[in-house]
This record gives C-alpha cells, sequence and structure tokens, in this order.
C-alpha cells in the first residue's frame, strides 16, 4: 500500500468515527446530580424530559440550539416529569402533590394542572397536535383506567370491555388512542375518537402491548410469546401485522424487542434486550430496515445501556443512557 493511500485510508476511517460520534449529544441539565433522561422530541427539534437538581426531580426543555431551561409544575413539587410534547410545543407530564400523581399541561410559560375528578392520581402519557392529552387514572377501588382531555380541558374516562385495568400509551392527530388493557391476559386496544373500543392481539400471542399510533393509524408495540419473550410489531390501519425482532435481542425470560415510538412517516424506534440482560437500542425505516446502536459514552458494563423513547418527524431520536457511574444521561441522536 502506498504512503498516499494509507493516508486516503486512515482519512476515511477518521471521517467515519467522527460521522459516528456526531450522531450523538449528551443532555445534562445545568447542575444535575446524575439524572437526566430525555423522553420526547418534537419536529422543531425541541426536547423534553427530566432532571435531578438540587435534590429535586424538575422537568426540562431543550432548544434547538442547545439551551435548556428547568420548570417545576407549581411552588413546592418536588416531582415533576415532562412525559411528552407535540409540534405546538405543548408539553405533559406528571408532578407529585399531595401525595398523588397529578397532571399538567405547559403552553409557551403557562402551566395548567388538572386531574381527572376524585382520582387518586392522574397520569399523562402522551398529547397529539391539537393538544390532546392521553394518560390513566387511579379510582377509589384501586381499578385503573384511561382518560383523554381535550384542548379545552374537558375530560373523558374510559374502561376496556371486561378490565379495570387500562394503560394507555399514545395518542395520534386524529384522537385515537392506543394502549393495552388486562382481562385474563393482556390485550391491545384502538379508542376512536368518539369513544369506541377495538380490541387487537397479534396472533398467537399470549400478551398484545401497542405503545405508539401515527397519524395513519399505524401502531407499533411488543407481542408476548409463551416463553415470555417479546417481538415488536407494526400494525396499519387495516389491522395487518408485521413482526420484526432487533438483531441480538433474546426471545424468551422477559428479553426481546420493545418499540416505543412510531412517526408519521412509520419509522420506529425502541430498546432491545439480549438473553444477558444487555440493553441497547434500535431505529427502524418505513420499509423495515433496522439499526442497532449504542450511544458511545455508554457504561461498557451490562448492567447498563442506551434506551430510545421517541422518534420525531425527521427520524431524530432522543432516550437517555448509563455511563459506568449509574448515572443517567439524555441523548439526542441525529
Amino acid at each position: 500500500m502506498t504512503h498516499l493511500v494509507r493516508i486516503l485510508a486512515a482519512s476515511a476511517f477518521l471521517l467515519s468515527v467522527t460521522a459516528q460520534a456526531n450522531e450523538f449529544t449528551t443532555i445534562d441539565c445545568p447542575g444535575s446530580e446524575g439524572t437526566t433522561a430525555a423522553n420526547s422530541i418534537n419536529a422543531a427539534r425541541q426536547i423534553v424530559g427530566y432532571c435531578k437538581v438540587n435534590g429535586v426531580i424538575v422537568s426540562f426543555l431543550r432548544s434547538p440550539e442547545g439551551g435548556i431551561r428547568t420548570f417545576s409544575a407549581g411552588p413546592g413539587v418536588t416531582v415533576t416529569i415532562a412525559t411528552d410534547s407535540n409540534d405546538l410545543g405543548q408539553v405533559t407530564g406528571s408532578f407529585t402533590g399531595n401525595g398523588i400523581s397529578q397532571s399538567f399541561v405547559l403552553d409557551g410559560t403557562e402551566i395548567t394542572q388538572f386531574n381527572v375528578p376524585g382520582a387518586n392520581g392522574t397520569v399523562p402519557v402522551a398529547i397529539n397536535a391539537s393538544g390532546s392529552v392521553a394518560g390513566y387514572y387511579a379510582t377509589s377501588n384501586n381499578s385503573v383506567l384511561g382518560f383523554v382531555r381535550d384542548p379545552a380541558g374537558n375530560i373523558s374516562t374510559y374502561a376496556a370491555p371486561g378490565s379495570t385495568n387500562v394503560s394507555p400509551m399514545g395518542i395520534n392527530a386524529s384522537g385515537e388512542v392506543t394502549g393495552s388493557f388486562l382481562t385474563t391476559q393482556w390485550h391491545g386496544y384502538i379508542r376512536d375518537s368518539v369513544g369506541n373500543i377495538t380490541m387487537i392481539d397479534f396472533p398467537g400471542s399470549t400478551g398484545t402491548f401497542p405503545v405508539a399510533i401515527n397519524s395513519s393509524g399505524e401502531i407499533t408495540g411488543s407481542a408476548r410469546n409463551a416463553e415470555n419473550g417479546y417481538i415488536g410489531f407494526t400494525r396499519n390501519a387495516a389491522g395487518q401485522f408485521v413482526s420484526f425482532t432487533a438483531p441480538g435481542a433474546g426471545s424468551a425470560n422477559f428479553a426481546g424487542t420493545f418499540p416505543f415510538s412510531i412517526n408519521d412517516g412509520g419509522e420506529v424506534t425502541g430498546s432491545g434486550l439480549t438473553v444477558d440482560e444487555v440493553t441497547f437500542s434500535f431505529a427502524q425505516t418505513a420499509s423495515g430496515s433496522l439499526v442497532e446502536f449504542q450511544d458511545p459514552l455508554k457504561a461498557v458494563s451490562p448492567q447498563y445501556g442506551t434506551f430510545a423513547r421517541k422518534v420525531n418527524s425527521l427520524g431524530n431520536t432522543v432516550g437517555y443512557y448509563y455511563d459506568a457511574g449509574g448515572n443517567r444521561h439524555g441523548f439526542l441522536r441525529e
């Protein structure tokens, strides 16, 4: 190999390594005490999540330029966790007050607190393009049911057929909600904008767990097999399932492939768990091409990994990873 060829080969290698490293940006709140997690990213590349500062769990909003401002749901609140955001920049999440979980919506600089009337706890999980929030609440008799709060603040509650344990996970622009509910096993469901509920089950599974729904009605989630392993799936609006497995993910003993988000282009992101309990993340295109990844700064120790949480319409992914000291950091993968 000539000297010039060696130089070109080395340059190509360095460019490749640099490009891979530059895919990831670490996110830490100023003064963070070992806990920062990014939960959501919108089309404007605004990122929300939570962190621990001065012994208090606060939420944060990160601008596309990288500036971070933290906020709490109100005076004296010690735990505020932002869970999701939409393309309008509205944020929803939960906070602890009076000993129970309560909810909030942040719109600009205005925070509105809300709860399901009479609930023993209200937890929002997702907010759609118009500002409708989906989540769950606990009743006085220890049932867990679903709710939808519209942009005007009106709250509708719902159960699922034969179940008092409902777990909403996602809401799309049309107001369709997806999640799971428990009878003799966990079933998936879709609740339309007028309240009709359709049960969905992955064929042959012992449990179906949808986690997100996009504007086309396409759903992603995981399905459990007889060996207590999990595979990923997408389901289109016509009810057709496509399963997938992240290479290296286990298929038994609670290991598997766990999608967490789907964007309007059909891109999916989530995490995989190996039989050795190593957690990694993946991104899958609408055509089914899947790439696994780990944040390059994550700990080498197998008990720590990378957890993808949300993919936006541009294909940007956020989540969190653990370093060698067990500290949690947010990440942006572009």
